[in-house]
């Protein structure tokens, strides 16, 4: 079993360029014993009951990792971070990182690893704003109901 395991949306190209880079660190790092495993929250057979109970939703907002011993471990609120603030961060890091290279070839990389966040980030905008509008249509038709 993986000392930790990763759980991550599939569905943002950002998300699985980062999975496959910490599972290529993670082979060099420790050959066989692998420390880290991986689980694509968006698949449809997701089931939080097998991942410390951490529901679709929970993993969506938060970055979410499970121990060894099945503690669930809220990464980003252990740095402090809500989903826009570590989308706003990260791209702060990015943006220095493409004004700082002076290689066309890895300015390139970062920027279309930039842009890739760009489209995460609107991504998950458009579902918060999509389950804020649903919670008001809801309370709208009890209202009116």
């Amino acid at each position: 079993m993986a000392d930790l395991t990763l759980l991550y949306d599939g569905g943002c190209p950002l998300c699985v360029r980062e999975v496959r880079w910490l599972g290529r660190r993670d082979r060099a790092l420790h050959g066989e014993e692998l420390r880290l495993a991986f689980v694509d929250i968006d698949q449809p057979g997701y089931d939080p009951a097998a991942h410390a109970g951490v529901t679709y939703r929970q993993a969506m907002g938060r970055i979410h990792a499970i121990a060894a011993d099945e503690r669930a471990i809220d990464l980003a609120c252990r740095f402090g971070y809500s989903l826009p603030n570590a989308y706003k961060s990260l791209g702060g890091a990015l943006k220095e990182l493409v004004e700082q290279t002076r290689k066309k070839k890895k300015r390139g990389f970062y920027e279309d690893r930039l842009e890739a966040l760009r489209k995460s980030a609107g991504k998950a905008r458009a579902e918060m704003a999509q389950q804020q509008g649903s919670r008001q249509s809801v309370s709208s038709e009890n209202v009116y109901g």
